[in-house]
């Protein structure tokens, strides 16, 4: 659960960028074309209503009305508010009657002689070819509503994909740069164990040249598998020195590769180490320390000089 959460704390940018990349892709496919065509059958319906109305003013008036006088009207309405008309001249003065029709203020016979004013001029549509008086065709009447909320589906969609691109490569960006600071950390941890591996076998030399003891150093050019082999009056001792990252232990392989070389030296082997013995290790020496008495293994921990050579001098000495 922790890892978790320190993983949702560290890209947590990255998860709103998708998210809102995922957002804009969303509203451009599903939300903006209807959001578009409201529009469009908002303005269609303000042009209904303003065109009744004016009709309704002039054939109230006994203003005498023609047929033509209704397609001028239509048509600088469309021009003006950008629209396709969707109802036929017919249909528009029979929802111009039905106004008033519905229209209670007005006296009933008055708005009898209304309606039948309308008929007259609903009468000689009959007369005009079909073509120019009929409604719109369907088609032409979604291309005009839907090209816009098209045309802003496919800017969202094309503003999501340049999202999800331009997201991804600031991820890999930020993917090379963090490897490679972790691999200039890991040269810089092993440079320094390098460093401190040397200078902790040179206290461990030093230590023993005070002591004034009968000791050889493994040669650098050979890896021998020991470090220093030590001959004193209680015996021969293989040491090894293992200098390791506070996260590294030794492992059961280093104590199985010391026993080897004991066995061939014939000696005793001690191991010196800055860090934890792994219980499996620890286990395995155990074990060998219980069947062979004299050529035992010991451990000695730490990196004070003063306590590496105390714990060294009563192996070696006392």
């Amino acid at each position: 659960m922790k890892d978790l959460l320190e993983w949702f704390k560290n890209n947590i940018t990255t998860l709103f960028a998708f998210l809102g990349i995922f957002l804009t892709i969303y509203f451009s496919i599903f939300h903006i074309p209807d959001y578009v065509t409201e529009m469009q059958d908002e303005k269609i319906k303000s042009v209904n209503n303003s065109l009744i109305e004016n009709i309704q003013e002039l054939v109230y008036n006994r203003h005498k009305l023609e047929i033509g006088d209704l397609k001028s009207m239509i048509k600088g309405k469309e021009l003006k508010h950008n629209v396709i008309y969707p109802y036929s001249i017919e249909e528009l003065i029979m929802l111009t009657q039905e106004r008033f029709i519905e229209n209670k203020f007005i006296p009933l016979k008055e708005r009898t002689r209304l309606i039948a004013a309308l008929d007259s001029i609903k009468l000689k549509t009959s007369t005009l070819d079909t073509t120019i008086i009929s409604k719109p065709k369907e088609e032409s009447k979604f291309l005009s509503t839907n090209i816009l909320g098209l045309l802003a589906g496919l800017v969202g969609v094309i503003l999501g994909v340049l999202g999800i691109l331009s997201t991804s490569i600031k991820l890999k960006r930020e993917k090379e740069v963090s490897l490679e600071l972790d691999i200039n950390k890991r040269e810089d941890e092993i440079q320094d164990t390098i460093k401190n591996s040397i200078e902790y076998e040179k206290i461990i030399e030093e230590i023993l040249s005070a002591m004034n003891v009968d000791f050889q150093k493994a040669s650098t050019k050979h890896d021998y598998g020991y470090d220093f082999f030590v001959n004193t009056q209680r015996g021969n001792y293989t040491i090894e020195v293992k200098y390791r990252s506070q996260s590294r232990n030794i492992s059961s392989r280093i104590i199985h590769q010391l026993i080897g070389i004991m066995s061939r030296l014939n000696s005793r082997g001690i191991l010196i180490t800055n860090v934890d013995v792994a219980q499996s290790a620890k286990n395995i020496i155990k074990e060998y320390n219980l069947v062979n008495r004299e050529n035992t293994v010991s451990i000695i921990s730490g990196e004070d000089k003063e306590e590496l050579k105390e714990q060294l001098r009563k192996l070696l000495v006392t």
